[in-house]
């Protein structure tokens, strides 16, 4: 006889798909894991390539504890044209965690912190580029996911497709430090 199984339904977590273009607080729910890419995803990225995979998880309002599943951020590699991947979603994510005292540490100085990267200014070849707020390198820099879990931010999400799928899901659009934007129902 095969053995018998018994769930609580009650902690059965349901995909809700929250509105198209809305801000949310929202935390990392859960360790992230650092996998390699399969290389058939929408990033263009080549096989092998890493990334950090987490779940997002809002925390007040109506949809407080509606969760993203499966955020993915480059941390680095080459695309399929043989470019280095675009990891500017990754450093706003770090900014956002040293904003909300996750430590980090800067390859080019050794500086160690929680303090905001410095951003480039507008109208300049350094516009948008971030830099450590003690050498004003743009180097390496290093932090231990371990630490990520239950940090909070602000997040822009969209509905969008799962891949090969019709089926709806959430995508994160932008995410900014938390209590820096009022977060409101239309963007």
């Amino acid at each position: 006889m095969a053995p018998r199984i018994e769930a609580d339904l009650e902690q059965a977590q349901g995909r809700q798909v929250l509105p198209d273009n809305t801000w949310h607080h929202m935390m990392i729910a859960g360790l992230p894991e650092v996998k390699k890419s399969k290389g058939n995803d929408q990033t263009g990225a080549r096989p092998g390539n890493p990334f950090a995979a987490m779940n997002l998880e809002v925390t007040d309002g109506d949809y407080k504890g509606v969760r993203v599943f499966g955020y993915n951020l480059m941390l680095g590699g080459i695309d399929k044209n043989g470019n280095s991947m675009n990891i500017s979603r990754f450093v706003e994510f770090l900014d956002c965690l040293a904003a909300d005292g996750v430590s980090w540490e800067c390859g080019g100085c050794g500086a160690q912190g929680d303090r905001r990267f410095r951003i480039g200014d507008k109208g300049t070849k350094d516009a948008g580029r971030y830099f450590c707020p003690d050498c004003g390198e743009s180097k390496r820099f290093v932090t231990n996911t371990d630490d990520w879990q239950g940090h909070r931010m602000n997040v822009l999400v969209k509905v969008g497709k799962f891949f090969n799928s019709d089926e709806d899901r959430n995508e994160v659009v932008r995410v900014t430090p938390y209590g820096e934007i009022v977060v409101s129902e239309a963007v």
